[in-house]
C-alpha cells in the first residue's frame, strides 16, 4: 500500500477479529490479511492471490476423517486465481504442494542457507538467512567455474578474459547485454529468448574475442539482432 500511495491493509481471521463485520469498509485498493483453519478451507470456493502456508502437521485430526482430508483442506487455500505461493521447505506436505503447482512459488527456511538445499530440483526462489541477514534467492542460470549466478547479466559482469561462462537453463533477457571481455560463452544446449517485456535492439552486444557454443537464440521479435558484432570484435 505504501508503495503504491493507496489502500490500507485489514489483517483478521483466526489471528484477530472477524473481517466480516468490516468488508463495507473495504474497498478494491485495500488488502486482507487473513489466517484460515482448515475447517474454513474446507468450503473455501475462491483462492487468494497471495498465499502462505508454514506448515502441514498433525492437527485436528479428531475432526478430520484422516490427514489426507486435513492436507487436502490446508491444499485448498491455493487455487487457479493465485498468483504467489509461500511454503516452507522443510515440510513434506508443502513440498509436494510446490512440485505440482505452476504458480510463482517461494520457499523458505530458517536451517538451511543455500539455494539448492532448499530448492532442490523444484522451480521456485527461495528465501533464507546468511549471515544474520534475509536472503532471496533464484535459481542459477549460468556458472563461471564453480561460481553460479541467478542472472546471465551478472555472470558477463563478473566475468574475467579468458572466462567460461556455462549456462545452467533457459535464461530471459529483458534487455541486451554488452560484450567486451575475451571470453566464452558455452550455452549447454539452453537458449537465451526474450521476455514478455523485452525492448532492445541485440540480445548480445560483442565489443571483443567471443566464443559461443551449444547456445540458440530466440528474439521473438522483441529484439531485432541476437547478436551484433562491433568494430574489430572476432566471433566464433
Amino acid at each position: 500500500c505504501r508503495r503504491q500511495g493507496r489502500g490500507r491493509v485489514f489483517v483478521g481471521g483466526n489471528i484477530g477479529d472477524p473481517l466480516i463485520g468490516r468488508v463495507c469498509e473495504m474497498t478494491a485498493d485495500d488488502y486482507a490479511v487473513v489466517e484460515l483453519s482448515s475447517f474454513q478451507l474446507m468450503s473455501v470456493k475462491r483462492a487468494p492471490r497471495r498465499v502462505a502456508i508454514t506448515n502441514v502437521s498433525p492437527n485436528h485430526l479428531d475432526w478430520h476423517t484422516d490427514m489426507r482430508e486435513y492436507a487436502e483442506a490446508k491444499y485448498n487455500v491455493c487455487g487457479k486465481s493465485t498468483a504467489r505461493l509461500v511454503l516452507n521447505a522443510a515440510d513434506n506436505y508443502c513440498r509436494a504442494l510446490a512440485e505440482k503447482k505452476d504458480t510463482d512459488k517461494i520457499l523458505f527456511s530458517a536451517y538451511r542457507s543455500s539455494y539448492a538445499d532448499i530448492c532442490g530440483d523444484i522451480k521456485a526462489k527461495a528465501i533464507f538467512l546468511r549471515d544474520g541477514k534475509i536472503v532471496l534467492s533464484a535459481k542459477p542460470v549460468a556458472k563461471i567455474g564453480d561460481t553460479n549466478y541467478e542472472t546471465l547479466a551478472d555472470a558477463f559482469a563478473a566475468a574475467q578474459d579468458g572466462d567460461t561462462i556455462t549456462l545452467l537453463g533457459d535464461c530471459e533477457l529483458v534487455s541486451g547485454i554488452d560484450i567486451d571481455k575475451n571470453i566464452t560463452v558455452d550455452g549447454a544446449g539452453y537458449k537465451v529468448y526474450a521476455a514478455n517485456n523485452a525492448n532492445d535492439t541485440e540480445m548480445f552486444n560483442i565489443r571483443s574475442k567471443v566464443t559461443i557454443t551449444n547456445l540458440t537464440f530466440d528474439a521473438d521479435h522483441k529484439f531485432s539482432y541476437g547478436i551484433q558484432v562491433q568494430g574489430a570484435a572476432d566471433v566464433t
